[in-house]
This record gives C-alpha cells, sequence and structure tokens, in this order.
C-alpha cells in the first residue's frame, strides 16, 4: 500500500470513528428523553454493541401470533396461588451466564439453559453443569443454527428426542459448524422428557415458572435494549431490530417485573440479566409470544434426588405444592 493511502485510511478513521460516537450519543440522549416523558424505570448507558453485532445476536424469526396450551387449556387457572416472588437464580437453580457472540443462536441458548435448569432442580445436578449449545448448531436441521429459529418448539422436540452433551465434548464456536462431537458423545447425552408452551398471559408465565421452572421465551428487541444497564425495562425508543431468545428465571409482583437470564456475557446489563415489566407482555416487546418448558429425562450420572433442596416447591405451601404437582402430571406428555 502506498504511503498516500495509508495517510487516507488513517484520516478515514479519525473521521468516521468521532461520526459514530456521536450519533451514539444523539441516540442515547433519545432513550434518555423518552424513559423521563414516559415515566419508565429503566437505567441506559452507552451501546453495549456496534449494531451490526447487536443484530448478529437476534435470532429468532417468530411467525407471530400467541403460543397454544399444551395440555389444559385453562391451565393458568389450575393454581389457586403462586409466590409473591420467585428467583431461581438466588435458589441457585441457574447456570453461569454465557455469551452467543455474533451468531445469531440465542434460540440453542434459551433452550439448553432451560434444561440445565431443569436438570438441577428435577434431578440433583449441579449448578456447574454446562450443556452445548454447539451441539444444536450443529446437529439439530431443524433450524437454521446462526441464521436463526422460527419457534422455541422445534429446538425442545430435539432435546427431548435427540438431547445434548457436555460442552466439553462439543464445545462452543460462535458460527455453524458440521455435527462433530466427541467420540465418546453417545455415553455423555442429556435429554428432556417433555415439553410445552405457556400462555402468553403474565399470571400464566407466572405460574408456569413455579410449576416447571425456568422458561424459554422470545421476545422483540428494539434499538434502546442495547443501551440498557439496570432497572425495569419498557420499551421507550427506537426500531424493532428483530426477535431474540432468552431464559425466564423469576418475578417480583412489588416491582410488577419478570427477571430474565440474557446471553450476552456477564458484562452486559445487571451481570448478564434484565428485569423487563409485565406491561411488555402486551407491549412493544410482546414478551413471552412463545414461551416453552422442559422437563428432564436423564444424563450420565443422574442424580435422580426426589428431595433435592432446590425443588421450588419445597418453599411453597402444603397446599400450592399439590396443586403444582397435580398440574404437572396433567400436562406431562405435552409436545413429546
Amino acid at each position: 500500500m502506498t504511503r498516500q493511502g495509508i495517510i487516507a485510511i488513517v484520516v478515514l478513521a479519525f473521521v468516521v470513528a468521532p461520526a459514530t460516537l456521536l450519533a451514539d450519543d444523539a441516540t442515547l440522549a433519545r432513550i434518555e428523553q423518552a424513559i423521563n416523558d414516559k415515566g419508565l424505570n429503566w437505567t441506559p448507558g452507552p451501546a453495549f454493541f456496534s449494531l451490526a453485532d447487536f443484530r448478529a445476536r437476534l435470532g429468532m424469526h417468530l411467525a407471530g401470533g400467541e403460543n397454544q396450551v399444551c395440555g389444559a387449556e385453562d391451565n393458568e387457572n389450575r393454581l389457586l396461588s403462586v409466590p409473591s416472588s420467585l428467583n431461581y437464580v438466588t435458589q441457585g437453580d441457574v447456570t453461569s451466564v454465557k455469551d452467543q457472540g455474533q451468531c445469531g443462536g440465542c434460540w440453542a441458548f434459551a433452550a439448553v439453559a432451560a434444561l440445565e435448569s431443569a436438570a438441577i432442580i428435577e434431578s440433583g445436578y449441579p449448578q456447574s453443569i454446562n450443556l452445548s449449545e454447539q451441539y444444536l448448531l450443529g446437529c439439530d436441521s431443524g433450524e437454521s443454527g446462526c441464521g436463526g429459529a422460527y419457534d422455541l418448539d422445534q429446538p425442545m422436540d430435539f432435546l427431548c428426542s435427540t438431547g445434548t452433551v457436555d460442552a466439553s465434548c462439543f464445545p462452543y464456536a460462535g458460527q455453524d459448524s458440521s455435527c462433530t462431537p466427541c467420540g465418546s458423545y453417545q455415553s455423555d447425552i442429556y435429554t428432556g422428557a417433555a415439553h410445552g408452551d405457556v400462555t402468553q398471559t403474565v399470571d400464566a408465565l407466572k405460574q408456569g415458572l413455579v410449576t416447571y421452572g425456568p422458561i424459554a421465551v422470545s421476545m422483540e428487541v428494539f434499538d434502546d435494549f442495547n443501551y440498557y444497564t439496570s432497572g425495569v425495562y419498557s420499551y421507550a425508543y427506537g426500531n424493532d431490530e428483530g426477535a431474540h431468545a432468552v431464559l425466564l428465571v423469576g418475578y417480583d409482583d412489588g416491582g410488577s417485573y419478570f427477571l430474565v437470564k440474557n446471553s450476552w456475557s456477564a458484562a452486559w446489563g445487571m451481570n448478564g440479566y434484565f428485569e423487563i415489566a409485565y406491561s411488555e407482555v402486551t407491549g412493544s416487546t410482546n414478551f413471552g409470544a412463545n414461551a416453552v418448558w422442559i422437563q428432564f429425562s436423564a444424563g450420565p450420572n443422574s442424580g435422580g434426588d426426589d428431595d433435592n433442596d432446590n425443588d421450588t416447591n419445597s418453599s411453597a405451601d402444603d397446599d400450592l405444592a399439590g396443586i403444582v404437582n397435580a398440574t404437572k402430571t396433567t400436562l406431562s406428555g405435552c409436545g413429546q
């Protein structure tokens, strides 16, 4: 390259970088103004990703419409009451936050995270369990790998029929791959027993959490979500950039929000998590339009401890526990 060419690149960098920063500052200011005007309760900061990186992580391509209830159509009415708050993170039933990188494999991360939590709650696996998302990206032909997925039901079908392996057997690559797990993978399979949908209402999502544990859910993502740092998120400003899959892990009636685990690293948001207002279930983000639970079947050295201290029902009153267990029995065959 000529000396003139090098100089031109350097000059361009000095021109483009400040322009990008100015645009980011302007967007942040608009978000802050919208939050103030709408009386919202969350704090934005500088954009966490470039716009291209942000868009690359949104791997859901929803066809639209609400979930169909699996099994008992009125399952949300089967629970007489639920606790006013629930947090599977503090109960030790959620694995570490991961980073999907510049790959639209959020669907695999949400599905696998739900199976990991089910393994902890139902079979006594340690919180350190780390299952492979790459196994789904490379081996689930029903989806498009980093190109995304059309719903969360197909990945759950795959986990129930085929399963996944420990992450050490098929480490995450952050890109599409062929189906090439470790040579001993057949003795390292973790599978789900059944899965089903949860109706898109606040009450049904809360009751689904109580009944089944953490749930994989979808949401629409807008520009402002790239600026989220803390607080109870509600849409404030920006364009719809695509749909995303995350793990619903708790709720709080006092603050009227759900607690959600993301897959954008622990450096994003609140140590990798975010809170989202109940109102977003019917709001712009269409939170929970696709919401799917999964029950654990088996894996290497399954704990099988029915008295597992992590079981959410151990902290509920006897009546609630009985209703929850009855609902599990009713819906246990859905989605197999």
